[in-house]
């Protein structure tokens, strides 16, 4: 073990400026893929003896990755939560995806709190599932393949596998994060989507790069919760996207579809609200990719702290050596317009574990993320209002996580 997270610290900390140095640099790590599936209304929880319901998005994904913390009354977690620790507790999937249930009186299940118990000090949801019903649309890219990677057939799986059980998690888990579908085609695209597309709109459309031997569903949490938003969602299939040029190949085909007339996205694109987010060597690789000029903003999860565009970079405690909070900070300083978040609380699971917050606690990082989307390619007011101002919402939270801005 000694050896090979060695090896994964060497591969980790490689510093990579082009599309070519990616090939073999940062990783996603091991976790649960989310499920596919439209959203639906989530299981009754408990807070002071009401009920409350909310949807769940992208269904099928019922406790997965999710962990109940110490704590009388705790009922269990949605995708990628936990359920904070408490007496009285209703930890069942309240809210929206990945939420984090909250100690509360009248709890469902074991000993009862009492009756205006605060809540327990740990990581908040701020997410709230938008207003579309979503739909994953796999294959699509017809005539914008791109060359498969070694590490995406034969024995590069093996190897995949093994890179992933380096962060030390679960063998068995990390095992089945990198399994390959039968049905997905490594050379093509997943679109992530309103499920139905209103007449006279066009949306905006985002750009995905997953991380190293991670597939699109291993952030499928995230990428629904954006498409419930009203984005397009295009996410090249690739494990090694730095590859290729696969994140601008992705836009290829969508400013393309949008033009095609026999496409069902004909007209439904907007070409001129264009944004670009990845993780670990998929951060490095948006960072690449921001130099395209259809590009107008990025996110950057774990994986650089400036870019060339209006950018949101998000890292937290323990990531890797290569991603720093004074990397973040003097990144933003420098830039026109950008900010940074950094998280506190990681649960310790393995090696590196803040390098693997969006995949292990997507609720941590779905709110923030789409925020920063709907400010700058919605113009939407009350998403700004996350960012900036007196009552500022990611302000003053500073046990749960941190957070600066410049220009915005």
């Amino acid at each position: 073990m000694r050896v090979r997270v060695s090896t994964l610290v060497l591969m980790l900390v490689a510093s990579c400026s082009s599309d070519s140095a990616l090939q073999n640099p940062l990783t996603a790590g091991a976790g649960a893929p989310a499920g596919t599936g439209a959203p639906v209304a989530g299981t009754p929880g408990t807070t002071a003896g009401s009920t409350s319901t909310g949807p769940v998005s992208g269904s099928g994904v019922a406790a997965t990755g999710g962990s109940a913390a110490a704590g009388s009354g705790v009922a269990g977690a949605a995708a990628g939560s936990s359920a904070a620790a408490g007496s009285g507790a209703a930890g069942t999937a309240a809210g929206a995806a990945g939420s984090v249930a909250a100690a509360g009186a009248g709890g469902v299940a074991g000993d009862p709190g009492a009756a205006g118990m605060p809540a327990p000090v740990g990581p908040v949801d701020l997410a709230t599932t938008g207003p579309y019903e979503i739909i994953r649309d796999q294959p699509v890219g017809v005539g914008f393949e791109y060359p498969i990677a070694s590490s995406d057939t034969g024995d590069g799986v093996a190897g995949c596998a093994d890179f992933a059980a380096g962060f030390g998690g679960d063998s068995m888990e990390s095992g089945d994060f990198v399994k390959i579908p039968p049905d997905l085609k490594m050379n093509m695209y997943s679109l992530y989507r309103p499920a139905k597309l209103e007449e006279g709109k066009k949306y905006p459309i985002i750009t995905w790069g997953n991380g190293t031997c991670a597939l699109p569903e291993g952030y499928g949490t995230l990428l629904k919760h954006w498409a419930s938003h009203g984005f397009f969602v295009v996410a090249a299939n690739s494990r090694q996207v730095g590859m290729n040029s696969v994140m601008t190949k992705a836009l290829d085909w969508a400013f393309a579809a949008n033009m095609d007339s026999a496409s069902p996205y004909f007209g439904k694109i907007d070409t001129e609200r264009v944004g670009a987010a990845g993780h670990s060597q998929g951060g490095m690789a948006t960072i690449n990719a921001a130099r395209d000029a259809r590009i107008k903003t990025v996110i950057i999860f774990n994986g650089g702290s400036s870019a060339t565009k209006p950018f949101l970079a998000i890292s937290g405690d323990r990531d890797i050596p290569f991603v720093t909070l004074s990397g973040l900070k003097s990144g933003t300083m420098a830039a026109p317009k950008a900010a940074w978040l950094w998280y506190h609380m990681v649960p310790e699971r393995g090696s590196f574990d803040g390098h693997l917050t969006l995949i292990t606690e997507p609720a941590r990082v779905v709110g923030p993320s789409t925020a920063w989307f709907k400010t700058v390619l919605q113009d939407d007011a009350d998403a700004k209002a996350w960012f900036v101002g007196t009552s500022c919402k990611l302000c003053g939270m500073d046990a749960m996580f941190e957070f600066g801005q410049n220009g915005i």
